[in-house]
């Protein structure tokens, strides 16, 4: 089995730019940091407000997702705070083609999108059907876990989409 077995991957839920803004994502977090539950709150208000019962779960699967990508760091305080690269999408708001891309450098150099998109290029070379069943089935041989039905695999394609990576 190979070393990488008890990887997981990146955890995305709530955090598809089919749902949020980024821009606007950004910017609840500056705004209310350190507040964890303002946070989320201002997630929930903004984002997942039509989903009154499951808004609140909602929004803080995305704040959870948000610290999977490195964008903020969760304490067990109840605080968190904005990392590196958080200011620095932050910062480049008002040229979203720039936000985005560091954006994508970031999921490609940090995360396991350079390995997404390997796993996608092989699965296409071989001529197979490129779904997300099939494509979590090729990274769980690789030894990273991620479930056949999670929206993982979506989200991070979805972001390095937007980012014009496909």
């Amino acid at each position: 089995m190979p070393a990488a077995a008890n990887r997981r991957f990146t955890y995305g839920a709530q955090f598809s730019p089919v749902q949020i803004s980024l821009v606007d994502l950004l910017d609840a977090c500056q705004k209310h940091e350190p507040d964890r539950a303002a946070f989320d709150t201002a997630i929930q208000s903004r984002f997942f407000a039509d989903r009154a019962a499951q808004g609140k779960t909602l929004a803080m699967n995305c704040r959870l997702s948000l610290n999977a990508y490195g964008i903020i760091t969760v304490s067990p305080s109840g605080t968190y705070r904005s990392t590196e690269i958080g200011k620095s999408l932050h910062a480049l708001r008002s040229d979203p083609t720039a936000m985005y891309r560091k954006f994508a450098i970031h999921i490609l150099l940090n995360l396991e999108g350079l390995f997404l998109l390997r796993i996608i290029e092989n699965m296409r070379m071989r001529g197979e059907e490129i779904g997300k069943a099939a494509v979590a089935e090729a990274i769980n041989d690789l030894g990273i876990a991620v479930a056949p039905n999670s929206t993982y695999i979506t989200t991070m394609r979805a972001w390095l989409h937007r980012a014009d990576v496909f």
